[in-house]
C-alpha cells in the first residue's frame, strides 16, 4: 500500500523463453504489479535475464545425476565383483577335489562322490554366467544400447531360470526356493531377458 492509500496488486510471477538476434536462447523472468495512483491504473513489471542462474541449476541437477549414477555404477560393480568370487571359489575348490581324488584314486574306489562335484561346478557356473551376464547389461544400459525384444513371457519359465542359476548358491545356504504360481497364470508382454535379469538380481540378492 502507497502513503496515499491505494492497494498494490501483485502479478504472479512468470517465466519466458525467447531468441535472441545471434539466435541464442535467453531466459526471463517476469515480476508485475498492478495499482492506482489518483483513480488512474498503473501497471509496472520488471524483467531479468535469469539465462545465468537458468543454466547453472540445469549444470548442477547434470552433475547430481551423473555423480549418483557413477555411485550406483561403484555400487553395483562392487556387489558384482563381491558375488563373482564365490561361484568362482566353488569351481576352484570343487576342481581340486577332483583333482585330488584322481591322483590319489579314490575316484577309481568311489565313484559316488562324481555326480554331486560336477552338479555343483556346473550350478557355479551358470551362476557365474548370470552375473557376467548382468554385467554386460549393465555397460548396455550406460552406453544407451540396450535392445527389449518384448515377447509373451511364461512368468514359470523365466523362474525355473532364476531357480536353475540360482540352485548351487542355494544349496549351499541350505536354504530352499519355493516357487508358486498361480493356475492358468496368463502370459505377460515383457522382455525375457530383461525380466529374468530383475528376478535373478532380487532372488540372488535375498540368498
Amino acid at each position: 500500500m502507497f502513503a496515499n492509500g491505494s492497494v498494490v496488486r501483485h502479478v504472479p510471477q512468470y517465466y519466458l523463453r525467447g531468441l535472441k538476434k545471434d539466435g541464442s536462447m535467453v531466459h526471463l523472468e517476469l515480476h508485475g504489479f498492478c495499482s492506482e495512483i489518483s483513480k488512474s491504473p498503473v501497471i509496472a513489471g520488471v524483467v531479468t535475464d535469469v539465462t545465468n542462474r537458468i543454466e547453472n541449476e540445469k549444470k548442477l541437477q547434470q552433475l547430481h545425476s551423473a555423480t549418483e549414477a557413477n555411485r550406483a555404477k561403484n555400487e553395483f560393480l562392487s556387489m558384482a565383483a563381491h558375488e563373482l568370487r564365490d561361484p568362482l571359489n566353488g569351481i576352484s575348490g570343487f576342481s581340486q577335489t577332483l583333482s585330488y581324488a584322481y591322483l590319489h584314486g579314490t575316484i577309481n574306489q568311489d565313484t559316488s562322490m562324481l555326480p554331486d562335484i560336477l552338479n555343483r561346478i556346473y550350478q557355479s557356473s551358470l551362476y557365474m554366467a548370470a552375473l557376467i551376464e548382468g554385467l554386460l547389461e549393465f555397460s548396455s544400459i550406460e552406453a544407451g544400447n540396450v535392445e527389449i525384444l518384448y515377447e509373451a513371457v511364461d512368468l514359470s519359465k523365466a523362474l525355473d531360470m532364476v531357480q536353475s542359476n540360482l540352485a548351487g548358491k542355494i544349496q549351499e545356504g541350505q536354504l530352499e526356493l519355493k516357487i508358486q504360481i498361480q493356475d492358468e497364470l496368463p502370459s505377460i508382454h515383457a522382455g525375457l531377458k530383461q525380466l529374468t535379469q530383475i528376478l535373478f538380481n532380487i532372488v540372488g540378492n535375498a540368498v
